[in-house]
């Protein structure tokens, strides 16, 4: 039996064509990938001494000149070497010729602060490590899917157990799809956000699978699909308390504006808010449909 519910209508079509559209892009194009996981050019700035404050100097004027250049690196990729003597940038595409053109303008800069140093600039390409193991990833999405599964059909039942493992198994598909959507670099962080998504899902389907389970057995003339709604309309504010939490959680993570935590912050935000919308709307239907289809 279906439930007679527009939002949980929009929700099949919504997910389906996500899912179509994101895996279309992944079979396509892959995943986006951060620049050290992909063949890269590198761009090292470095001065030879660190006197007086001749390493505020090349890190102030090498940005200054790569701005007003429009030669654009890889923000996230950026590091500081030999405590700020060497900057290394980081470029997906051939680095521009004008990079060439740095060393003059620090050495003017350095020369104007009356700074005895000099700049060197070296342009070298990178293979990126593309060893990325998608079994360890399937085998930890895997066993927590399993795990859940067991609980939820030790304490909950069959169709608790069946609605569960829905929710976790689509939450993780949903996430993948989106992350090859949105083209947020996956690597190497995909693996952990996709076992939250899993995880979180499980968790808050487990909690209103219990539900659904308690309210079925306490009614004279139980309906599942009128349960399922009833369930549905109370437990809103708990899961939009979740998808909150986990938003606060992702911005304080991209908050600390270290490059590579901004990454982690939009996984987490992916992840999260799959769980929650993939658990919300997927446990009831799945689970009604399960006991409406067994009377």
């Amino acid at each position: 039996m279906k439930l007679a519910n527009l939002k949980t209508k929009l929700f099949v079509i919504i997910s389906l064509s996500l899912l179509v559209v994101g895996m279309t892009v992944l079979g396509v194009f892959g995943f986006n990938q951060t620049v050290d996981y992909k063949d890269e050019y590198e761009v090292r700035v470095s001065i030879d001494q660190s006197v007086g404050k001749a390493k505020d100097v090349l890190l102030a004027e090498t940005n200054a000149y790569f701005a007003e250049n429009g030669i654009k690196s890889k923000n996230y990729a950026f590091q500081k070497l030999d405590d700020g003597k060497v900057l290394v940038y980081k470029f997906t595409n051939k680095v521009p010729e004008a990079v060439s053109g740095v060393a003059a303008h620090v050495d003017a800069k350095l020369a104007a602060e009356s700074l005895n140093a000099k700049t060197t600039v070296e342009v070298s390409e990178v293979i990126g490590n593309k060893k990325f193991d998608v079994g360890a990833l399937l085998l930890g999405v895997g066993i927590a899917t399993v795990l859940t599964f067991v609980f939820a059909l030790i304490m909950e039942k069959l169709a608790a157990a069946a609605a569960v493992a829905f929710s976790s198994v689509l939450s993780f598909i949903m996430f993948i799809a989106l992350m090859s959507i949105t083209r947020l670099p996956a690597y190497p962080f995909v693996g952990f956000a996709a076992v939250i998504s899993v995880a979180l899902a499980g968790v808050l389907s487990i909690s209103t699978a219990n539900r659904l389970r308690n309210e079925y057995k306490s009614a004279d003339k139980p309906d599942a699909n009128q349960i399922a709604l009833s369930v549905m309309q109370a437990e809103k504010k708990k899961y939009l308390f979740t998808g909150v939490a986990v938003l606060i959680a992702a911005v304080a993570l991209s908050a600390l504006f270290v490059p590579y935590m901004i990454i982690v912050g939009g996984q987490v935000a992916l992840a999260g808010l799959c769980a929650v919308g993939v658990s919300y709307f997927g446990t009831s239907l799945i689970w009604s449909a399960i006991k409406g289809a067994k009377k």
